[in-house]
């Protein structure tokens, strides 16, 4: 692989580790591990291009152990499914602006219709 493809391919691997498209799957959070959490910084993508239209994200620290994600999608069709952690660092999530449902496997499913909602795991 030449050197300058090592930048674009850094840049890749943190976009899927908050937002991957898996068929017609929108899988947000999936790559984000214990250790990255640990830290307490906050994760942002802004406007990133997705076959679902663009998707902002904002994943920041709330209080000493919770977690707050702001999700905005604009244009293009929603996802056949879309879904997120159940609970991070042990905490469960709640939604808000948008229905959820469990989706099994420690994922929570949320409403497709809705373009821009919270998410909230705290303790």
């Amino acid at each position: 692989m030449p050197h300058s493809w090592a930048s674009a391919e850094c840049v890749r691997f943190l976009r899927h580790m908050l937002v991957l498209e898996d068929n017609q799957s929108l899988r947000l959070l999936e790559g984000i591990t214990a250790a990255d959490l640990l830290e307490r910084q906050s994760f942002t993508l802004a406007h990133t291009p997705t076959r679902f239209g663009r998707v902002s994200l904002t994943l920041e620290p709330e209080g000493k152990r919770g977690w707050q994600m702001k999700f905005i999608r604009e244009g293009g069709y929603p996802p056949a499914r879309l879904e997120l952690p159940a609970t991070l660092q042990g905490s469960p999530v709640t939604v808000e602006g948008a229905e959820f449902r469990a989706g099994g496997n420690g994922k929570l499913l949320v409403d497709l219709a809705a373009s821009e909602w919270t998410a909230r795991w705290t303790s």
